[in-house]
């Protein structure tokens, strides 16, 4: 029987909480064969890998596979750069150790320094919290692939914490039919 299953394989709970897992690809063929092992980002930077290794999953058909194949794509999640795409966009997860209500600041810089996008919430409870963006730049336009930054700075009156982190946007990978095929 062939399918292909995505699962999240839990590694690890840090210290303040926040559980670390990975996701995971099987891909298993109609016929019997041997397994193959696709790994990418085990250093944090390897952008061209995942695109790569979801290239190959896109165009991939389980019912013309003989063997299985098991994919993980970020092997190094605390180092890799927070990814995003045009449908979903990408979201920004931090924990705050106050007791007191803060001010959280998001900006985004393009690599040049530039930069494309700010946000100001108010955040009100301590503990992990998420901040959702869309992707799109200041002016409501979609960015081009390439790496980003940004700055998350929460302000509570009495203290300021700042983080700061890469993010990487990658074109969607199509599946080339078989008609398209040379």
């Amino acid at each position: 029987m062939h399918e292909l299953r995505a699962v999240r394989v839990e590694l690890v709970e840090l210290a303040d909480g926040t559980r670390i897992s990975l996701p995971a690809l099987f891909v298993n063929g109609a016929a019997a064969g041997p397994r193959l092992y696709l790994g990418a980002a085990i250093h944090g930077d390897e952008v061209n890998g995942v695109a790569i290794v979801a290239r190959v999953l896109a165009q991939l058909d389980p019912a013309r596979l003989a063997g299985s194949i098991v994919a993980v794509l970020v092997q190094n999640p605390l180092a890799f750069p927070n990814p995003f795409n045009d449908e979903r966009g990408t979201v920004f997860s931090f924990y705050l150790e106050t007791d007191r209500p803060s001010k959280v600041l998001l900006r985004v810089y393009a690599i040049s320094g530039r930069m494309i996008y700010e946000r100001v919430t108010d955040v009100a409870a301590a503990g992990y919290q998420q901040l959702a963006w869309n992707g799109l730049d200041a002016e409501g336009r979609a960015l081009a692939n390439g790496v980003y930054f940004y700055r998350l700075t929460a302000e509570n009156g009495g203290s300021t914490s700042r983080y700061e982190g890469r993010l990487v946007k990658l074109r969607k990978p199509t599946h080339i039919s078989d008609e398209q095929s040379p």
